[in-house]
């Protein structure tokens, strides 16, 4: 992969060290970090989880730490974050949300089977997603700007032994079903993987 492709960072999918695809989940220990416009027909459970604006995930959301949902996405079934959740503008949930820490909530949110939070909630517009996952990578990785952003993926995506505790990714625009991953450009599949 270029250095030119790169550029776009989030086109590119990232399936780190022991994710496992199983039947109805895409399960991983670390974070995950999908991005907007995807159709996603499995659920995701892992360490921190964000998932883009106007995305569908036919399944279910677990983080074990915080759920970030973009504005206008749609849930199959339900939203467990084991920490804080921030809930876009519009989205829809159809099974329930359990937030086990606060609750940072947007307006015209529909939840088809009613919510559980035991921290602080507060009805406001959160940080847009796209921007939020810019500066956790950025922040993550250490780095001050996005061109080594684009550099230190470069390098995760050519090299086979790279170590980087880095997410699990999903493109913007990606399609995830039973037959087939469509990603707009490239994928990395990491060792013992199912």
């Amino acid at each position: 992969m270029s250095g030119e492709s790169v550029k776009n960072w989030h086109r590119h999918c990232l399936l780190p060290d022991g994710t496992e695809l199983q039947e109805h989940s895409l399960k991983t220990d670390r974070d995950i970090v999908v991005g907007e416009f995807c159709q996603i027909d499995y659920g995701l459970r892992g360490a921190d989880v964000y998932v883009g604006e106007s995305t569908k995930i036919r399944e279910y959301v677990w983080a074990n730490g915080d759920a970030r949902i973009g504005n206008l996405c749609e849930i199959g079934s339900d939203v467990v974050a084991k920490q804080d959740a921030y809930i876009g503008e519009g989205v829809k949930i159809a099974g329930k949300l359990v937030v086990s820490g606060a609750l940072d909530i947007g307006e015209k949110v529909e939840i088809a089977q009613g919510f559980e939070a035991t921290g602080e909630i507060a009805v406001r517009n959160p940080m847009p997603v796209l921007v939020f996952i810019l500066i956790y990578l950025m922040t993550m990785l250490q780095i001050e700007n996005e061109r080594e952003l684009d550099r230190i993926l470069d390098n995760l995506f050519s090299e086979d032994d790279a170590k980087m505790e880095v997410p699990l990714m999903i493109p913007a625009r990606s399609r995830l079903n039973m037959k087939v991953f469509s990603v707009p450009s490239s994928m990395k599949i990491g060792r013992k993987c199912r």
